[in-house]
């Protein structure tokens, strides 16, 4: 009778085994689908945190370079690679970078600066074969009265002092692994 007992006693406690390591497996199966979860949203924040970066380096870039931008040359929709050619060196250092930023006119910075900011953008933005894509706009202010002179077109022109700023890139929805297309818009005055 105590062999008996005991082979019962032995074969339960291998199905106890067998449930709590199931239920084990099911557990950490459950965390780790959390932890891919955590992960991606993570990639999303710190893409949207990028972009706000970008679009406000942009507009402050314009500011310091007011004219040009009010004038409306700043308006660009960059829709791929090549658009610009990238001005990063890595063998300059920043002062040097910056050395070759002040030595140009107003309209030289203004493409040295979208060299830049698309440079950037590729650079933190782009996944995989997916590039991003930046957009600059600008327009004058309802009711606006005064000109002035535009010295890239020898014009008088209303000044354009409204500026959206649209950078879209891809990311990793969770369902199914699919790209889908994030946006991020700044609207900001000059």
């Amino acid at each position: 009778m105590n062999k008996i007992r005991k082979k019962l006693i032995t074969g339960i406690a291998l199905v106890e085994v067998m449930v709590a390591t199931s239920v084990l497996g099911v557990g950490i199966l459950g965390l780790s689908k959390i932890q891919m979860m955590a992960l991606k949203s993570l990639q999303t924040n710190s893409h949207q945190a990028q972009a706000v970066e970008l679009a406000s380096s942009i507009i402050s870039q314009m500011r310091s370079n007011r004219m040009i931008a009010i004038a409306g040359h700043y308006d660009k929709k960059l829709n791929n690679k090549n658009d610009f050619t990238a001005c990063h060196n890595p063998k300059k250092s920043n002062e040097e970078i910056c050395q070759l930023a002040r030595s140009k006119t107003p309209f030289e910075l203004m493409k040295f600066d979208l060299n830049e900011w698309k440079s950037d953008i590729d650079y933190f933005l782009t996944t995989g074969e997916k590039s991003a894509l930046g957009s600059i706009s600008t327009k004058a202010t309802p009711n606006e009265r005064r000109t002035i002179f535009d010295p890239v077109n020898n014009q008088k022109i209303t000044p354009q002092t409204l500026v959206e700023v649209v950078i879209q890139w891809q990311d990793l929805s969770e369902e199914e692994e699919k790209n889908r297309t994030q946006t991020f818009t700044l609207r900001a005055k000059l």
